[in-house]
């Protein structure tokens, strides 16, 4: 009972917890909430090969190409990309790149059409899929904070798994203690049965 309480305690408090923009504090990347961010000198921040622009990370090509319209950018990535202030093309908020275009974001739980549509994140993709026209996690994975697909490890397992052991440890140690005061008190009531007897002879 107590264990149960206690998880229940631990997914709560996990549950809890929100997620940071972008410049807000974090500890890991986990604690980074929008998408394609992660935790430098605990801050988040756009991944290598984005971009801040407002409250997103936007996706930068690969080489970087420079522009001063976005019709500059039209050419290379499609009508979804832009120019950004630093004059480099960019796909627009919520898009990513897929073979060279820049393609809009269909969330976890949204409809889709093929796999490609489908983005949880640059990390994420080996994790995400069409299936039966919606955005999913594929197999071994699930739902993180709506937006993500994680291992379908819990965490709250991985300390349930902590937190049984720590009963199991100390019944094995109290079991030894028992044994062997059980069998302390055993060799004393030997002990006592042979010598009583000489003792009352003698006296």
């Amino acid at each position: 009972m107590h264990l149960e309480i206690l998880l229940v305690c631990v997914a709560c408090v996990i549950a809890g917890i929100k997620a940071s923009a972008i410049h807000g504090p974090c500890e890991t990347d986990e604690d980074c909430g929008t998408i394609d961010t992660e935790c430098n000198n605990n801050v988040c921040t756009c991944k290598p090969n984005f971009a801040v622009w407002f409250d997103s990370c936007v996706a930068l090509p690969q080489p970087r190409i420079t522009c001063h319209k976005k019709h500059d950018c039209h050419r290379s990535l499609g009508v979804k990309s832009m120019c950004t202030k630093k004059n480099q093309c960019a796909c627009k908020p919520f898009h990513h790149l897929h073979q060279g275009q820049c393609v809009k974001n269909r969330d976890l739980h949204d409809t889709c059409d093929h796999d490609h549509q489908c983005y949880c994140g640059e990390d994420c993709q080996e994790k995400i899929a069409c299936i039966h026209k919606n955005c999913s996690c594929k197999a071994g994975h699930k739902p993180y904070r709506s937006r993500r697909c994680i291992s379908d490890t819990p965490f709250v397992l991985r300390i349930a798994d902590q937190v049984q052991l720590a009963p199991i440890k100390a019944t094995e140690s109290f079991v030894k203690e028992s044994t062997v005061a059980s069998s302390t008190k055993t060799l004393f009531s030997s002990v006592i049965s042979i010598v009583l007897p000489i003792f009352l002879l003698i006296k």
